[in-house]
Order: structure tokens, then sequence, then C-alpha cells
């Protein structure tokens, strides 16, 4: 794995990550989506089993210091570095960070990794279509492929597509990150 400058990657790339990852990034205080926590506190007490509501910053709080399975006290201790995170790394790194260290497929490492795995190319020619189509193996980088996308993976990616394409107000701060 090298390491890449947020500069070194396809323009699309941030907005791409932030519109599938973590729409409210630009807006969140302290690391958490709280709406999205209330949301799927929600789910559990109603009998379901919540789907989501982690943050980037959330997720760099796993990948850099915890283990990948879940479990109660992971979430916990997730969610006690988060606001660390929040405060000590401005947005722009914490993205940089999150694109450099994120697993896209077994031993595929960072998004300049993926990309060359993946479709061949670096992460700076990277297209809309196959950025959307890389966040989309996120939930499960190692039972995923973004060669081989299953319907719900074409139609989160063709939902990533149309957010940014849509350049709705929420991803604006992601557009400024190069």
């Amino acid at each position: 794995m090298r390491w890449r400058p947020l500069e070194a990657f396809a323009p699309v790339l941030p907005v791409a990550v932030v519109a599938a990852e973590d729409p409210n990034f630009c807006g969140e205080r302290l690391g958490f989506d709280f709406p999205a926590i209330e949301y799927e506190i929600g789910v559990w007490r109603a009998g379901g089993s919540p789907s989501g509501a982690s943050t980037i910053d959330m997720q760099l709080s796993r990948n850099l210091f915890l283990w990948p399975e879940y479990s109660l006290l992971r979430k916990a201790l997730e969610a006690w570095i988060t606001p660390s995170i929040a405060l000590l790394l401005p947005p722009r790194r914490q993205l940089e960070i999150y694109l450099n260290i994120v697993e896209f497929g077994p031993g595929t490492f960072g998004i300049e990794a993926a990309a060359r795995h993946w479709f061949g190319v670096g992460a700076n020619a990277l297209t809309l279509e196959q950025a959307a189509l890389l966040m989309t193996v996120l939930p499960a980088p190692l039972q995923r492929s973004p060669l081989t996308p299953n319907d719900t993976m074409l139609s989160r990616a063709a939902y990533v597509q149309k957010l940014v394409a849509a350049r709705i107000p929420q991803l604006g701060c992601a557009e400024y990150f190069r």
C-alpha cells in the first residue's frame, strides 16, 4: 500500500465516498449522525435488525484502533474514540486517512490499491461509476466484488451516482477537499 494525498485521487472520489458512506459527514457533531442513530435505535426497539449509522469518523475509529468483528464492547470503544477523531482531525484529513486504509477486498487496502486491483487504473483515473461501485463493497469487502455486483450493489451504486450528480447541499464540503 502506498499512501496517497487526497489531491492524488480523482476529483469525484471524495464526493462519492461521502455520498456512499456518510451523506451527513459535512454537518455532523463530534463524529456522530444523531438522527441516524436515533432511527437505528427505533428499529432495534421495534424488534428489527439495525443496519448502520456508522459515520466516517466511527469507521476511522474502528479501522485505526479496533478489531473488525462486531461486538457491543467494540461499538462502545468506537463511540468513545470517535469524538477525539472528530475534534483532532479536520474532515479533509479524515477522508484522506479513510481512503488510504479502508479494505476494499481480501488484502486490498486503500483506494489506490483497490482502483488498480479491480479496474487496472490509478485512483486519480477513477470514473464516478467505478468509484460508486467500489463504495458498494465496503459493507462486506471480503464477500463483494465491484466486478460482479449483485442487484443491491448496482442499486446502491446508482443511488451514489445520482447523489453526486445532483450536487446535493449535504455533500458540498466534499467538493472542496481536493
